[in-house]
């Protein structure tokens, strides 16, 4: 004989619901992994930092950089970009300048002013500076050697902000090169030399050099004989010397102990 479970079968429809309800009500969410809320949606990953001095607030990473992870404390640049020592972490990474382009000279017997265009490309900073660099060459194809101390310039040498110098100094009919270097912040950190742009110039054949080597033959007290070589394949023709002397005194001095 079968039972009557209509009344207890309505009590197991009824606790199948409610334990489905249940189940529902206490099934665990794990929704996918978002940015904090100080972080903007809209920008892709790795593009945002938060550095110490936001105040907790995260922000796009300047220019020419990228965070490692999202949220980075500093954004790092892309290769061929650095930052200077001086510059925060909001700012954009930059790049060395370009080099001087279209160098016009002047020349004035043994002296020659260079005059330059700034670089195409200043590399986005604008602490840009010039550099010149002097070479002495036997010929325009010859090998070249550091000019020496002898050659002055002005305003200066290094730190140049303008983009013209003269300089003097030079020997008469001798060929030098002269190169002009861009600088910016970050050049010193970029490993590479500086790019440059380079003239070669020969000064003026009209002035008379100056004999380096002078021997003494012959010496009296009253007379001296001196001899020296003429100048190697001068350009112009040689009238005369010129002889210029100083007198030397020499005092001695002699101390009395008492």
């Amino acid at each position: 004989m079968r039972p009557d479970l209509t009344h207890h079968d309505g009590m197991l429809c009824c606790f199948v619901v409610m334990f489905r309800a249940m189940l529902t009500s206490f099934s665990p969410s794990f929704p996918p992994p978002s940015l904090p809320p100080s972080l903007p949606p809209s920008l892709p990953p790795h593009s945002l930092f938060c550095g110490s001095g936001s105040g907790g607030q995260c922000q796009a990473c300047p220019g020419f950089s990228h965070a490692v992870v999202t949220g980075s404390p500093v954004c790092q640049c892309r290769p061929g970009y650095l930052r200077a020592d001086s510059d925060t972490p909001d700012t954009p990474c930059t790049r060395p300048p370009s080099a001087p382009r279209s160098i016009v000279t002047q020349i004035n017997d043994t002296t020659v002013t260079l005059e330059w265009s700034e670089p195409m490309d200043s590399g986005g900073r604008t602490d840009l500076s010039y550099s010149v660099e002097c070479s002495l060459c036997g010929s325009p194809r010859g090998p070249c050697s550091p000019c020496g101390d002898s050659v002055s310039y002005r305003p200066s040498q290094r730190g140049l902000l303008g983009r013209r110098v003269v300089v003097w100094g030079l020997m008469p009919h001798t060929t030098y090169t002269f190169s002009i270097q861009a600088l910016n912040g970050v050049s010193t950190s970029n490993g590479k030399g500086a790019p440059s742009d380079r003239v070669n110039i020969t000064t003026s054949h009209e002035v008379p050099v100056l004999l380096s080597v002078i021997r003494k033959s012959i010496s009296t007290e009253s007379s001296l004989t001196l001899h020296w070589s003429v100048p190697a394949q001068p350009h112009y023709t040689i009238l005369q010397y010129q002889l210029r002397y100083c007198e030397t005194v020499r005092r001695t001095r002699s101390l009395l102990s008492h």
